[in-house]
């Protein structure tokens, strides 16, 4: 029998079509994700650099060289963006342009290599973030590298006193003064010249042994390669050093933190602390006893008279550090500077700043002008304002004092009256070149200004600054510094 036609067009497929067909559908979506996918994370990208790309150059030390290229292609593979600045992070042997410095030193050659450089750090050594360990031990030319052998052990301190802070607390059970004393006697000794002079055990980090040594590891000690923010200049721009200061905290490394954090490093670092401290202070011991004479004037009582005062607090994270009595050193200070304020005011105009170092997006000086001479807070709400301060920061104390002895100068010379500065420091972050200081100082000199400095704590001293002052003392105890502070502004 014939099919009959019900009068309709046929439009049925084969089951073999649809298949084809959504086959090709697959295929183009396929196609459309592949080529949005090699085209797309560029477009995306950009969309978020709305200020242009930016090039940022990272300084290195020495001894981190090779790590610093891994841990700089490792940050630029993120596609790092830095307000909406997409930023390419490259090596550079200048530290004066740099962004930020990868270093593998100990806090106090980390500090003179950025000093030297004339640069300073945006943060204190104790918040500088590790990025990478490197392990650390004994280059010999012996067989038999066990502990009970290692009774010669020359550390070469001048090459890296990191590692032979690390290694000397580790084979004096932690101490921290025995780890000074073998810093101390060796602290001219390069890896060179132990070797030149045939030592046995020399101390070194896996990437330093010399050539004929074998490097053995002392366990359970590494050396922290960490990363040094630096703050802005003027051909060092404030988006670029922002840009460096993410680098070191994108790249922190956690693990490598915890293994660097250890009782003997904690030994290891009082202990280079307190060699540093010993090393700054016997510098200008070093010349011929003839200037001592000219030190005892500075630092007497007699010579310090009352006077129009500005007080500039060091409001650097050091001062938050514990005094000897568990108070903080700026609690302690603090509070003097509020005791000391009303003495002075009673005959006198009272000035207060604060500084450490640049903490805010565009600010490139690290002293805060607080109150003037001008100001009519009463000398409590002065006291008040010294109290209420926070700390962060370094102390770039040479640039904050250039800044408030020549406002100090201004004043006297608007006012016809003398002034005095009373410098309050646990140290200086931005050492180098004196001349700014020098020549602030004896522009103050003609216009009858003085400077008092009153550093505190076991730091560092700034011996060129106290030794340029009118007056200075250094203050190790808590119970002491009311009563210097007072005497260092004319009042006692």
């Amino acid at each position: 029998m014939g099919r009959h036609s019900d009068g309709l067009t046929n439009y049925k497929f084969s089951t073999h079509v649809y298949v084809v067909i959504a086959c090709l559908v697959v295929a183009v979506i396929i196609i459309v994700f592949w080529v949005k996918a090699i085209h797309g994370d560029s477009t995306t990208d950009k969309s978020k650099c709305l200020a242009g790309d930016l090039t940022v150059k990272i300084a290195s030390s020495a001894g981190a060289e090779s790590l610093a290229t891994n841990v700089i292609d490792q940050y630029n593979a993120k596609k790092p963006v830095v307000r909406d600045h997409c930023i390419t992070a490259e090596a550079t042997k200048s530290l004066a342009e740099a962004s930020a410095y990868i270093t593998d030193e100990s806090d106090g050659m980390a500090a003179q290599a950025v000093t030297q450089a004339q640069r300073a750090p945006a943060q204190a050594a104790a918040e500088w973030p590790i990025v990478q360990v490197m392990k650390v031990g004994i280059a010999s030319t012996e067989h038999d590298v066990s502990r009970e052998k290692l009774t010669d052990v020359t550390y070469p301190v001048k090459d890296n006193a990191m590692a032979s802070a690390l290694v000397a607390a580790s084979l004096n059970n932690n101490s921290v003064d025995a780890t000074k004393q073998a810093l101390t006697k060796d602290k001219s000794v390069t890896v060179a010249s132990a070797v030149q002079d045939g030592k046995k055990f020399i101390v070194v980090n896996e990437t330093s042994a010399p050539a004929n040594y074998t490097f053995t590891e002392i366990k359970d000690v590494v050396q922290p390669v960490r990363v040094v923010s630096l703050t802005a200049t003027d051909t060092v721009a404030e988006d670029a050093v922002r840009a460096g200061a993410d680098l070191g905290s994108s790249m922190v490394n956690a693990d490598a933190g915890k293994q660097a954090t250890s009782v003997t490093s904690l030994a290891a670092t009082q202990a280079l602390q307190q060699f540093d401290t010993e090393a700054n202070s016997a510098a200008p011991a070093s010349p011929a006893p003839a200037p001592a004479p000219e030190a005892q004037p500075q630092a007497a009582a007699s010579a310090v008279t009352s006077a129009n005062t500005l007080f500039l607090f060091d409001t650097s994270a050091a001062m938050a550090q514990a005094s000897d009595d568990g108070r903080t050193w700026f609690q302690v200070v603090s509070n003097a500077i509020a005791q000391a304020v009303p003495m002075v005011g009673a005959q006198h105009q009272v000035a207060l700043w604060n500084y450490s170092s640049p903490l805010n997006p565009g600010v490139k000086k690290g002293w805060r002008e607080n109150v003037s001479f001008a100001s009519s807070m009463t000398n409590e709400q002065i006291g008040n304002t010294a109290i209420g301060f926070t700390t962060g920061g370094v102390p770039q104390t040479r640039a904050a004092t250039v800044a408030a002895v020549n406002y100090a100068t201004s004043y006297a010379k608007e006012s016809g009256q003398p002034a005095r500065v009373v410098l309050v420091t646990t140290g200086t972050s931005d050492l180098g070149d004196m001349s700014a200081v020098t020549q602030a100082l004896s522009a103050a000199k003609a216009a009858k200004v003085e400077l008092s400095v009153v550093h505190v704590g076991t730091g560092t001293q700034d011996s060129e600054l106290m030794k340029a002052a009118q007056a200075s003392e250094v203050v190790t105890t808590a119970d002491n510094v009311a009563d210097v502070i007072e005497k260092l502004s004319g009042v006692k």
